[in-house]
């Protein structure tokens, strides 16, 4: 893949983290990118401005990319399955081709599987505290509203 020089270059949410974008047209025609890492790292915010410039983009923890696979037999309560890609529509977008790049974002066990369909695999990191603070909710109402639903959801 070549790559000609950066359109834009910017901070995104804090000092450790740095996003580049480049001009449409500089990636190679129908570039698959898998951007992955740990929640808190910026996949969502660099894929936000990734589409913001015209790429395509992909977001497998929306609907219907992903689905929660029960363990067989657990080892502990905590432990009980894990979100895995749906890959048969995984490979129907791999497959697909509209003219632009494609970035995919997703952190799951099975992304494994695909990575010979991905032009290139990029790994998003930041510090640990940095991404304790964005994963961490804010306080104690956010907590319950994420674990148990708003009293919206319950009526």
């Amino acid at each position: 893949m070549i790559l000609r020089r950066p359109l834009v270059s910017f901070r995104n949410a804090g000092p450790h983290e740095h996003v580049v974008a480049w001009p449409l047209g500089s990636v190679l025609p129908m570039s698959r990118v898998l951007v992955t890492g740990m929640s808190g790292t910026g996949k969502s915010s660099a894929l936000a401005e990734l589409a913001r410039h015209g790429y395509r983009v992909v977001d497998t923890g929306d609907p219907g990319w992903r689905e929660y696979r029960e363990y067989v037999e657990s080892s502990d309560e905590l432990h009980r399955g894990e979100w895995l890609w749906v890959e048969e529509r995984i490979t129907g977008l791999l497959d697909s081709d509209d003219g632009r790049s494609l970035f995919v974002e997703g952190c799951v066990r099975n992304q494994s599987k695909f990575y010979d369909r991905f032009n290139a695999v990029v790994l998003l990191s930041a510090p640990a505290d940095v991404i304790l603070d964005r994963v961490a909710p804010q306080n104690d109402e956010q907590l319950r509203e994420d674990s148990i639903g708003t009293s919206d959801d319950l009526g």
